[in-house]
């Protein structure tokens, strides 16, 4: 018996040493570079053919079913109209949707273009990147939205990080200071929107912006606009969160600071936790984390 324990413990042994010396697979990794190559490849493709026109791709139009959107929604489909999502026609199916530059969605694409030649070093994406970036130099006029984060972080902000020169610091901060005339201490939020029956509406969405505020406030070392971004992401915290976490996507203050309403205007309804709005709030305190460590 002693025997064979010993037998069993040299194969033991002898079976790990073998394991051990043996070579782990490679990591095949091939499949990022084709992801890249294809990614860069479609955003060139956009670059060059939406040129001259002004404009920048904001999605590809396509068709959506009408009865799945209904039952997901729990409502009638005779009588259910999505006005804020027109069906495309025939003739728009799988063509572009462009944008003016104060779209909201303005900035993504320079993003994209600055990230791909991040990713790749394709000097033709930086070209490009420029080209489309400069097109944004209006928006640093523009108050008429707090959109001014997604507009203008993702673009000149990322310009300033792999191309930077003397007139990108200029359009980060009057942009950022278009941002901060939308604060309102009373409140301690940065207002989102200037229009409906609300009174001083805030969404969950502007969490996003405040990156913009972070950054000029490290460029400038001025503290204005990381207090104002920090007091907005406080408040926010105090009132857009349901007791499992989720959130709303509008609350609307009185001018005294307490709350008017808590509602959500694009998910299912009001009760609702509103996916694309709980990915804002995800992406916006890890934000501010980053740049607190509180």
């Amino acid at each position: 018996m002693n025997n064979m324990k010993k037998k069993l413990v040299l194969f033991a042994s002898v079976t790990i040493a073998l394991a051990s010396c043996q070579t782990p697979p490679k990591e095949d990794y091939s499949w990022i570079k084709k992801g890249l190559d294809v990614a860069s490849a479609q955003l060139q493709l956009s670059a060059e053919e939406v040129s001259g026109t002004g404009m920048l791709p904001r999605s590809i139009r396509t068709g959506y079913d009408m009865d799945f959107l209904c039952r997901q929604l729990e409502r009638d489909s005779l009588t259910f109209k999505d006005s804020l999502r027109a069906q495309p026609t025939p003739e728009q199916l799988g063509k572009r949707r462009l944008c003016g530059v104060y779209d909201w969605t303005s900035g993504f694409f320079p993003g994209s273009l600055w990230y791909a030649y991040e990713l790749t070093g394709n000097d033709i994406l930086k070209t490009q990147a420029i080209q489309y970036t400069n097109l944004l130099n209006p928006v640093r006029y523009y108050k008429g939205t707090h959109d001014l984060g997604f507009m203008v972080n993702c673009s000149y902000g990322n310009a300033e990080r792999l191309a930077p020169n003397d007139t990108i610091a200029a359009v980060m901060r009057e942009t950022a200071d278009n941002l901060c005339g939308r604060f309102n201490d009373s409140i301690g939020a940065i207002r989102s929107w200037d229009f409906g029956t609300w009174n001083f509406p805030v969404i969950i969405d502007n969490m996003m912006n405040l990156d913009l505020l972070f950054n000029v406030a490290k460029a400038t070392g001025d503290h204005k606009y990381k207090d104002i971004a920090i007091k907005h992401a406080m408040t926010t915290m105090n009132n857009h969160f349901r007791s499992d976490y989720t959130c709303w996507h509008v609350v609307s203050y009185n001018n005294d600071g307490t709350v008017e309403r808590k509602q959500t205007h694009q998910g299912k309804n009001d009760d609702s936790s509103w996916a694309r709005g709980q990915a804002w709030a995800v992406y916006g305190y890890t934000a501010c984390y980053r740049e607190t460590n509180d």
